[in-house]
């Protein structure tokens, strides 16, 4: 055997080991990078710990391709029209949206002071229908105020009863709409679906619901103005009734349909089952309300919330 032999064998072997450093290291290196950036984007719905980012990583594997695509909108759903066919253009271009939970606005947000018209105008809403709405402490963020449907005023089941939640962050909201408002919002460039809003049928680990959206800050007064009609579209789809109806926004109110329909009924059943597994994996219990303070009266979110168990 040459001499050359184990020398060149020895070369291979330095060179494939420098090789797979350099891989660990780079690897390392993003890692690293992608754990500070999901630190950065603030507490969510995911712990900030290692295990949270790990998290993360395995379900970036089944997010959606492309959130500016619009959901599907079924035959069983009545009605079939959303109410925000009114809803102005947004102006501008769409902000940068990173992240899943959390997910956060990095570009061309509001100021402090049209988010806090913002969280004011939620209060407000719950304060002037403290029969069908509360606050509490969100279900698909820990961290943050949402707004909830009484559990006898919801229509389409969320985690709690969940409309929407704010972000003290960047300004942006998430909540639930009808499938055709959602592709309002999207064409008219006001939010984006969340990316873990899959509406697949093998998607087992749906973490929220397939019409669940971002909404961009609002930049202006004008802007929280469009927004807030926004929130009415998610109002009325969770709960079944049509709040705008006491104000004069200048857009036209439709209620959803009351009518016995068994075929919807069933599939509804079917929905709220699909949710019910979402909202345990936030931690939830759709038996009971947000243990977060409110602003009803105590004994009344008791009372309503008997109600709701006997009727189960």
């Amino acid at each position: 055997m040459s001499w050359k032999e184990p020398l060149a064998s020895s070369t291979l072997s330095l060179a494939l080991f420098t090789l797979v450093a350099l891989w660990l290291v780079n690897f390392a290196k993003k890692v690293h990078k992608g754990y500070h950036d999901f630190l950065a984007l603030g507490p969510g719905g995911t712990p900030s710990t290692p295990a949270g980012y790990l998290r993360i990583c395995v379900l970036r594997i089944f997010t959606l391709r492309n959130p500016l695509n619009p959901p599907s909108l079924p035959s069983y759903i009545h009605p079939q029209s959303g109410i925000l066919k009114n809803l102005p253009r947004r102006i501008g271009n769409r902000p940068e949206i990173v992240g899943i939970a959390p997910q956060r606005q990095m570009t061309d947000r509001g100021s402090k002071a049209i988010y806090t018209a913002l969280t004011a105008t939620i209060k407000e809403l719950s304060l002037r229908h403290p029969d069908s709405l509360f606050l509490g402490t969100s279900r698909f963020e820990k961290h943050n105020t949402g707004l909830f449907s009484l559990p006898r005023c919801q229509s389409h089941l969320t985690c709690n009863g969940e409309i929407c939640h704010s972000h003290a962050f960047d300004g942006s909201m998430h909540l639930t709409l009808h499938p055709a408002d959602v592709k309002t919002i999207i064409e008219k460039g006001w939010g984006e679906r969340h990316p873990l809003a899959r509406e697949s049928w093998w998607w087992w680990f749906r973490f929220v619901p397939p019409t669940f959206v971002m909404i961009y800050s609002p930049r202006t007064m004008e802007e929280v103005r469009s927004v807030t009609h926004i929130i009415y579209a998610a109002s009325w789809w969770i709960s079944g009734i049509d709040l705008r109806k006491s104000t004069s926004d200048g857009m036209a109110p439709t209620s959803q349909g009351q009518g016995g329909d068994a075929k919807s009924e069933g599939v509804r059943k079917d929905q709220n089952h699909d949710i019910r597994h979402a909202c345990t994996s936030h931690g939830g219990n759709l038996n009971k309300l947000s243990k977060a303070p409110v602003l009803l009266a105590e004994d009344k979110v008791k009372l309503h919330c008997l109600e709701y168990r006997d009727s189960k």
